[in-house]
């Protein structure tokens, strides 16, 4: 089951939560996700159809491995025309581990949607 929510703050500022749980009657990495942030319209910097997106993920671990993960993200959306848009992102990401050290790292991605 997952809950989300999200608010309009004013023309530029929205917020969003996500919360989510699921059985353990599998095999699964996260029992719990606990996830959320904010947006920033672009019309702050006169690019109405931009973005920029800052959140934070609490991931609670499974039946394996995984105890905890944290993650913090950050990304900006460009729209060049109605049809096509690029997305910049950075995450940093932790993982805790019962029978490895702790895994962490840092995540870039560039993304592009095409529409036709």
């Amino acid at each position: 089951m997952i809950i989300s929510a999200d608010q309009q703050f004013s023309s530029v500022i929205a917020a969003f939560t996500r919360v989510g749980w699921r059985l353990e009657d599998q095999a699964i990495n996260y029992r719990a996700i606990y996830s959320g942030g904010i947006d920033i319209n672009g019309i702050a910097w006169d690019r109405l159809l931009d973005n920029i997106g800052l959140a934070v993920v609490y991931l609670d671990g499974g039946n394996g491995q995984i105890i905890r993960t944290r993650i913090a993200e950050g990304y900006y959306r460009m729209e060049i025309k109605p049809q096509l848009a690029f997305a910049f992102d950075i995450q940093y990401m932790r993982d805790e581990q019962s029978q490895m050290a702790t895994a962490k790292g840092v995540i870039y991605s560039f993304r592009t949607t095409f529409v036709f």
